[in-house]
């Protein structure tokens, strides 16, 4: 079996459950929401400052990014754990796979539902803004690069994080309320890292390298900027905003090094040594 063919098999899988309908729509629905509505007022920007500059788009995606925590969990954290909830493994381990490509193909393909769940987030807030409230007046020209700009800078590395961390989770423990335990204390520790460590840091510099949703990093870039520069100008993408990136997109790859490490085929009858080939 290849890992493509595995792939497959978890697109089809993910695809028939009603439940990932219900995840995109409602992150659709809550960015549809927000964007139509205006964040500006619950940031500290100049009144100058348009609804749809390009930095209130980073914070409304960056707020956004709370609901994936939960949802992650739900995909990425069963794609392993539910063959052995089902008994499936004895299944799935009689046919001529490695531990390398079960793992994979699991993995490549939940993250692809993944991505897909979480692209609900720039295209609800595209919706939003052209159906907006706001008088035109307080908005810029509608511009889509800046709403896949913060997809592909916030959303898609903290994605893959998340699902790293939650497969980690499942693939090693193979029990479900690991899974559930995880994601409380996953969010209870971004919350005190966002709003403990980095706000009482005396060196903000150095904080803001850990900031998951990446709001006070941005607004940190963006401290002495003028309302015309917010409104006109993207953040430029370099020093501390790509080493906080890499610090999480590094994270996840050593999760998933750790969860290769440690997954073990504990079906009867299949040995541990023949799994791992």
């Amino acid at each position: 079996m290849k890992i493509y063919e595995i792939v497959r098999f978890e697109l089809q899988y993910i695809s028939k459950r009603p439940a990932n309908y219900i995840y995109f729509l409602i992150l659709f629905v809550m960015a549809f929401l927000f964007a139509k509505q205006g964040i500006k007022g619950v940031t500290e920007v100049s009144v100058q400052v348009k609804e749809n500059a390009p930095l209130i788009i980073h914070e409304l995606t960056a707020f956004l990014n709370l609901p994936l925590l939960l949802i992650t969990s739900a995909v990425m954290g069963m794609a392993v754990i539910r063959d052995f909830d089902y008994k499936m493994e004895q299944l799935v381990f009689t046919n001529p796979i490695s531990k390398g490509q079960y793992l994979a193909g699991r993995f490549i393909g939940s993250f692809i539902v993944m991505v897909t769940l979480s692209f609900a987030i720039p295209l609800g807030s595209m919706a939003g803004e052209l159906l907006s409230t706001k008088p035109a007046s307080e908005l810029l020209p509608f511009t889509p690069w800046n709403y896949l700009n913060s997809f592909l800078l916030i959303v898609l590395p903290n994605t893959f994080f998340l699902s790293a961390l939650y497969f980690a989770g499942g693939a090693i423990s193979k029990k479900a309320v690991v899974i559930y335990t995880q994601g409380i204390v996953l969010l209870i520790f971004i919350s005190i890292v966002d709003e403990g460590v980095i706000e009482t840091s005396k060196n903000l510099e150095l904080a803001t390298l850990f900031d998951f949703y990446m709001v006070q990093l941005l607004n940190l870039k963006t401290k002495y900027w003028s309302a015309a520069e917010i409104n006109t100008q993207m953040v430029p993408i370099s020093g501390a905003i790509i080493i906080n990136r890499l610090i999480y997109i590094g994270v996840g790859v050593m999760a998933l090094t750790l969860t290769f490490w440690r997954f073990k085929n504990t079906t009867k009858g299949h040995s541990t040594k023949k799994s791992a080939k």
